[in-house]
């Protein structure tokens, strides 16, 4: 399965190397064209009503959607078999032989080791999760809670809004609302299902509502109406094209008809300051992921310096659609794009051809055939791209401005999941399959907040957070 902007490309006939290659970028941005190409911009329509910040002070909020139920005590919360005290109850709960579990110094987590290769049957054994924990376990906190839903579009919907909490904005329209005003496109968005789902508060600014990208490789195409294509005539003879379109567009049979309608005005009003704006930003080059040597001579586009970088970090970014997002996550943080991003997970698995499966079919709800292997492989995952982008935030200033700091010294990363998983198991089983549970927890990261620490805990009697 592929998501909607590479279904879109195939139809289209466009590989995604060829789009600057065939100098596509024009076609490139039917893919995208819901929101991005109607957003206004800064300080015009709609813009002051978020609030503005100078750049020293802006905060950044990214979120991991870890899809179809992350349980914290198959992360870095997991009980040992004798801590529960009675050997045949431990043979009914999730928890883990002492050959399984790690350990850091002066930590209050542990980390799940992997499995046997052989147990991960069709999967990519996944990376260790040791790695993260001691590179930002300082910075990491859990918080042990149960939530109010098992349905997955529900549950992903709360974990952002919090089910009526702050009149129901979700997390990421407050950030924007709070610190988006002057930025090209505060709240982005390339999550699924119910991730990608607004809040209930109707008074939230329509620039504080997210932007759907459903194709990070591509999205950058979609910022300029013209730019990346070769042989185009002069700027100003399609300045003047522009506004004979607004003059026929006013003469139009429909113009005359519906012209006076609130939604025409506000996307006319937009098409005509929103698009200039975007493209004046230079989006096009910023957000750019292509690899510097793909992009073909003579299109007028040349990839930032740090673009490499990212390919760098991200060398599958290509066909590994979270690597894609982090990437693009990272070039809307460190440009002053966006104040909040989220990125996560899919259903579909990730496949190439170096690896084969690298992720669990249906992500992290692949728990109902095999939970351990599931949790292990997923998790493993996630705590190796986190910890790829939290080492590029820690290693970039803000905005490029040695004034204003690194990026992770005003970021916050909040890995958000739809629910936890039963905690029991058929006796003594290996390998069985879990179903959704409303007991679970939270995971935030970042220096903003006390880390190294568990709010709450896990009852080994029963592998419950409280």
């Amino acid at each position: 399965m592929t998501n909607r902007g590479d279904g879109m490309a195939k139809k289209l006939g466009m590989s995604r190397r060829s789009l600057l290659q065939g100098g596509a970028a024009g076609a490139a941005s039917l893919l995208l064209g819901s929101q991005a190409w109607t957003r206004a911009f800064g300080q015009g329509a709609g813009g002051a009503d978020l609030q503005t910040v100078a750049p020293k002070d802006r905060k950044l909020l990214f979120i991991f959607c870890a899809h179809g139920g992350a349980g914290v005590i198959d992360s870095f919360l997991p009980v040992l078999e004798s801590e529960v005290g009675d050997k045949a109850v431990a043979d009914t709960l999730d928890v883990y032989p002492e050959s399984l579990v790690g350990s850091i110094p002066n930590s209050p987590f542990r980390y799940t080791k992997n499995l046997a290769d052989a147990d991960y049957v069709f999967m990519k054994p996944p990376p260790a999760t040791n790695d993260f924990l001691q590179h930002h376990g300082n910075d990491l906190a859990i918080f042990c809670h149960s939530v109010s839903s098992v349905n997955h579009n529900v549950a992903q919907a709360r974990s952002l809004n919090g089910a009526g909490a702050n009149k129901g904005r979700t997390l990421m329209e407050a950030m924007a609302a709070r610190y988006g005003g002057g930025l090209p496109l505060p709240n982005c968005n390339m999550a699924m299902d119910g991730y990608m789902e607004h809040g209930a508060d109707a008074s939230v600014p329509s620039r504080a509502r997210h932007e759907v990208v459903t194709a990070p490789l591509y999205f950058a195409t979609g910022t300029h109406g013209y730019r990346g294509l070769p042989g185009l005539p002069r700027a100003g003879s399609i300045q003047r094209a522009r506004m004979v379109r607004e003059q026929l567009d006013r003469e139009t049979v429909f113009a005359k008809t519906f012209g006076r309608s609130a939604t025409i005005s506000r996307y006319l009003e937009q098409r005509r300051f929103g698009v200039q704006e975007l493209e004046k930003a230079d989006l096009i080059e910023k957000l750019l992921l292509m690899d510097p040597a793909n992009v073909k001579a003579g299109v007028g586009l040349t990839p930032t310096a740090l673009t490499g970088e990212v390919f760098k970090r991200f060398p599958g970014l290509m066909e590994h659609d979270v690597q894609a997002q982090l990437g693009l996550g990272f070039l809307l943080a460190y440009h002053g794009v966006s104040t909040s991003v989220t990125f996560g997970f899919r259903s579909d698995p990730v496949i190439n051809k170096a690896d084969g499966v690298v992720t669990a079919p249906i992500a992290f709800d692949y728990s109902h055939s095999g939970h351990r292997i599931a949790q292990s492989v997923m998790w493993g995952n996630l705590a190796a791209l986190l910890d790829t982008f939290i080492s590029l935030l820690k290693q970039y200033d803000y905005m490029g401005d040695p004034s204003l700091g690194k990026l992770w010294d005003r970021s916050l990363i909040y890995v958000a999941t739809d629910f936890g998983r039963t905690k029991t198991r058929p006796s003594a089983a290996t390998g069985w399959g879990s179903g959704h549970d409303l007991n679970n927890g939270s995971m935030l990261i970042s220096p903003l907040i006390k880390g190294n620490r568990v709010y709450g805990g896990v009852d080994p009697k029963t592998c419950l957070t409280y």
